[in-house]
């Protein structure tokens, strides 16, 4: 039974090896347990592009002066061995960032097995030149590591699709992040306001752009940099902002489409109506991620042909 296990690892770290981006070799023996906005609890190995950032900044109150310190949690994504892909609004001025990736969630089985789990220092936040706090817009930034990361079956990057990518507009995607969870599907029940310990994921329906701008009457998007995505009870919530939304080619290897970036985090908004999520639009910043990370981390150089996807 050992040599077998040994040989599982061996022929999913040699597949790693050989493969570039997008893909992952999860535990086996996992149960789904209902938790995420819609969504499940995602076993060991699974997503291992999946980092959790930890933001500590300085916060000036400009009524009465006081400085206080606040701490923050997002989403984000291994492009590189050094280099992270997030939201520009998870990295504010002045702020201290560590990113945990690897085993940063245990899982049912083994929940204290964080034995993989790293701890990185970031050297450098770059929210996009052109983020704009109060308009929503551009809304992605990149976080560079003081140390890389070494690559096995529990750290890999994920791929980031060509710039000329068609994304359908009834496709279906997958989310991931540590965002507010439910104990039971009855949305009463749900709570949005507590980020989790544990990595969920969720199938979210793709949106077309002309449905997400009614949803979103006061904010002005631009087809070409969002993407929509969500429907009633399933997608992303608090905590979640920076994390990604992917898609599968036919050959097997994810990409990420999207950058969470905002949506419903109100209760009786996300449960009374179908209000997306938007997700800063990856393919739209291809040219500003290969200048920023000097090239290390590159969008595909052709097309592929991506498809429908459900949880498994």
């Amino acid at each position: 039974m050992l040599s077998m296990k040994v040989l599982f690892l061996f022929l999913s770290l040699a597949a790693i090896s050989s493969a570039t981006c997008g893909r992952y070799y999860p535990k086996k023996n996992y149960n789904r347990y209902k938790r995420i906005i819609g969504g499940n609890e995602v076993p060991v190995g699974k997503w291992p592009w999946q980092v959790r950032l930890v933001v500590h900044s300085a916060v000036l109150n400009k009524t009465t002066m006081e400085v206080t310190l606040e701490e923050g949690r997002c989403g984000g994504t291994v492009i590189s061995d050094r280099f992270i892909l997030t939201a520009a609004h998870c990295i504010p001025p002045q702020s201290v960032i560590h990113v945990y990736s690897g085993i940063i969630h245990g899982d049912r089985e083994e929940p204290h097995n964080t034995e993989k789990k790293v701890i990185s220092r970031v050297e450098k936040a770059i929210p996009h030149p052109n983020y704009n706090e109060s308009g929503y817009t551009d809304d992605i930034g990149i976080l560079i590591l003081e140390e890389p990361l070494l690559f096995d079956n529990t750290v890999f990057p994920i791929c980031l699709p060509n710039k000329d990518q068609s994304i359908p507009d009834d496709g279906q995607a997958v989310v991931a992040g540590f965002g507010g969870s439910n104990d039971r599907e009855e949305p009463d029940n749900w709570d949005l306001s507590e980020s989790d310990s544990r990595l969920r994921e969720s199938a979210v329906p793709i949106i077309r752009a002309e449905i997400c701008k009614q949803r979103f009457e006061n904010t002005t998007l631009d087809n070409e940099m969002f993407i929509c995505a969500g429907s009633l009870g399933h997608g992303t919530a608090e905590g979640d902002s920076g994390g990604p939304l992917m898609m599968e080619e036919k050959r097997g290897r994810w990409f990420q489409i999207g950058v969470t970036a905002f949506g419903a985090v109100e209760e009786g908004v996300l449960f009374q109506d179908v209000v997306p999520g938007v997700y800063t639009n990856v393919k739209a910043y291809c040219d500003w991620i290969k200048k920023t990370t000097d090239e290390e981390a590159v969008c595909e150089k052709t097309t592929v042909n991506l498809k429908d996807i459900t949880i498994s």
